[in-house]
Formats: C-alpha cells, structure tokens, sequence
C-alpha cells in the first residue's frame, strides 16, 4: 500500500510551534516588574579597618579556629578584603539570635540531663525527632563550633551528662538513631 502524504506547515508537525509547525508564532511574555521588585540579597559589610587593625581581629579569629599551621597560613594568605569578609561573616553569624542558644555548651548540657531525668512513658516519633534533633545539633557543635566550645563543654562536666544520657537511655531509645547521634557526639571529641 503507498504511503499518504501528509500536509505539513513549515518544516513538519514533529516540532512544536517553536520551530514553525504553527502558522504564528507562539505569543511569549515576560513580566519583568516581578523580577525588578524582588531584590537581590546583598551581604554588605562595615568599613573595612586599618591593616594592623584587620590583622589583629583576624589573628584572634584564626585563633579561635585552632587550625593546623599550614591552614593557619593559608588563611592569612588571603587578600585583606577577603579577610575582612570571612571575620564579618562569622561575627554576624555568632550575633544571630536564632542561633544564640545553640551557640554555648549550657544549652546542650541542661536539655541532655533534663531528658535524663525524665522519663517518658510512651516514645512517639514527635519525641524522638525532637531529641534527635538536639543531640544532631549537639554533635555539629562540637565540630564545627570553635575550640572555645569544646573547652567549655568539657569544663561544665558536659562529657559526663553524655555519658549519663547514654546509660540511662530506654532500650526504644536505644534501637533508633539518637543512641547513633549521641555516640558521634563522643567521637567529635
């Protein structure tokens, strides 16, 4: 049987209107006063000091991070600008009241010993990711928060609170990822 010709508009009805299968052209339109409203979020920082003045704040930063000594160096290796940047970032970041709380080592000690000491009689998985959450918090803390932290963690007996959270924990407790989370908190001492 031979094969029907088709009537085809341009360069055939496999393509869309894009490539000329419509007899117009498609009608596009772009509504740029949405775009212009929306701003663009632009970190802007104070003025930045004099060298000796940058050099100073930045040395107690790095020293803060207690980096290996050839990280150390990297980091004033970089151009001041970038160093004023990276300081106003992370002061910015330890003002943030969201994150006020989290940011020392008494918040994670007092929530560990009060769930020690109270004991829940029912699990639901409301609970558990609440206590998750913290103790996931606790363990990010400890390695990335600076040595300060740690220091003070260890100070406020906070080694022994974890210790007590892990030996008085319910065998539901222990079957889920909180008991997993709690064990990396010791590692990332």
């Amino acid at each position: 049987m031979p094969r029907k010709k088709r009537k085809t508009g341009g360069r055939g009805n496999i393509f869309c209107g894009c490539f000329g299968a419509a007899d117009e052209p498609p009608d596009i339109q772009l509504n740029m006063t949405d775009a212009m409203t929306a701003p663009a979020h632009i970190e802007t920082f104070p003025p930045m000091p004099s060298p000796s003045e940058l050099k100073t704040k930045f040395s107690e930063f790095v020293d803060e991070l207690d980096l290996p000594s050839q990280n150390r160096q990297a980091m004033f290796d970089l151009p001041p600008e970038k160093q004023w940047q990276i300081y106003c970032s992370k002061k910015k970041e330890q003002e943030d009241p969201n994150k006020l709380a989290t940011s020392w080592p008494d918040y994670y000690i007092d929530r560990l010993n009060s769930m020690s000491t109270i004991m829940v009689l029912t699990y639901d998985e409301e609970e558990i990711e609440m206590r998750l959450k913290l103790v996931d918090g606790l363990k990010t803390a400890l390695r990335t928060q600076p040595v300060r932290f740690v220091v003070r963690f260890a100070e406020l007996d906070g080694i022994s609170c974890l210790l007590n959270f892990l030996k008085n924990m319910v065998a539901e407790v222990r079957e889920s990822r909180i008991h997993t989370s709690a064990i990396g908190c010791i590692k990332a001492l």
